[in-house]
């Protein structure tokens, strides 16, 4: 028992790792399990499981997802104890599964940020079981394994009920059971919120010194730079370089602009859409999407939903495409559709959906 709550404290403390350093929405994602003891005859204490699950799932088709999982359940356990015979029969039983599956979900909006994504994982599972006591030995076996799933997703969080079935080996019983879980998704190839605004910095005609918003000008001399060397200036200039075509200048001063904000201020939303269609325009799309994404995570974090985000998304879409990852583009188009209020917009993004849903279908033709 004391390394099964051993277990439960390292397996939480991983979970709430994993969430702090990973913020961005994407195909991984982590997931702390618990399962209900099968039924016992009343002299056997029985405890359920706990387990550690790595999924990966990715778009396949419209609002369908398909990958696989990993993960580690320890337990159930049981220990046996006879009212008649005393310690002369008393027995301890420990399993474990590690669970292949393959996972097939869909995804269906409920409202607001919540979606409902009801699934069918089947695959391997391969057990092991162990008694202590008056009845000692172990065993190993393997066999297959189906779950049904019912998560419901709130942004990046997970909560899941579920009814999961085991292999049975010789010397264990049929274990069919409910199960709930909680977990975070994240990205591990992108941008994520533990990496600096200053990984991203591309180079600029000023010096990127970081502004000290406490720091009060000693001099006229200095009041008049820091005047001078502002939020404002910094975009004006930079909006210049773009609208002539200077798009790497135009990254380089919108970088800038960046030192003069607070990490909460939203015109950082509009700052990150300009540079990733700066560096889109250079035909830099992996770069773009670092950026475009950057933008989402802070509008996200501030509830905002403006033309900068709309426009954030369809540059994010843009860039999806152009790289041939046409799933993730069909899915951030369809946000930019839902935060737009622009009819024309709408209507031009339905025809844009309806041409990827081409290319997707040809593709897999």
């Amino acid at each position: 028992m004391k390394k099964r709550i051993f277990l439960v404290f390292i397996l939480s403390f991983v979970l709430i790792q994993s969430a702090a350093a990973f913020r961005e929405q994407k195909p991984f994602s982590l997931e702390l399990e618990y399962f209900a003891p099968d039924e016992t005859a009343s002299n056997v204490d029985s405890g359920g499981a706990f387990g550690l699950r790595f999924t990966y799932l990715r778009p396949v088709r419209n609002n369908l997802e398909a990958g696989g999982s990993l993960g580690y359940i320890m337990g159930p356990n049981a220990e046996y104890k006879s009212g008649i015979l005393g310690s002369a029969l008393n027995w301890e039983m420990d399993m474990s599964f590690i669970r292949l599956l393959g996972e097939l979900k869909t995804d269906i909006p409920i409202g607001g940020n919540w979606n409902f994504k009801p699934g069918i994982s089947a695959g391997m599972a391969f057990g092991n079981i162990n008694y202590s006591g008056s009845i000692s030995g172990d065993d190993s076996w393997s066999g297959f394994a189906l779950e049904l799933s019912a998560p419901f997703v709130y942004g990046d969080y997970i909560f899941a009920l579920k009814y999961a079935g085991f292999p049975t080996g010789d010397n264990s019983d049929n274990w069919n059971t409910f199960g709930i879980s909680a977990g975070y998704r994240f990205a591990i190839a992108g941008i994520t919120s533990s990496r600096k605004t200053s990984d991203l910095k591309h180079s600029s005609a000023k010096p990127q010194s970081k502004m000290d918003f406490d720091k009060i000008p000693d001099t006229e001399e200095e009041e008049e730079y820091l005047l001078a060397e502002s939020y404002e200036s910094y975009v004006e200039e930079a909006d210049d370089s773009f609208s002539k075509g200077f798009y790497m200048e135009a990254a380089g001063r919108y970088t800038g602009a960046l030192r003069f904000l607070t990490p909460d201020d939203p015109r950082r939303i509009y700052v990150f859409e300009r540079q990733g269609t700066s560096l889109g325009k250079q035909e830099k799309f992996n770069e773009g999407i670092k950026l475009y994404m950057l933008a989402i995570e802070i509008a996200k974090r501030l509830n905002i939903t403006d033309r900068n985000v709309v426009n954030a998304y369809l540059g994010l879409s843009y860039c999806q495409r152009k790289i041939g990852n046409i799933p993730w583009a069909i899915i951030n188009y369809k946000s930019a559709w839902k935060l737009t209020k622009s009819q024309s917009l709408k209507l031009k993004i339905e025809e844009i959906l309806e041409s990827l849903k081409k290319e997707q279908s040809q593709e897999v033709d």
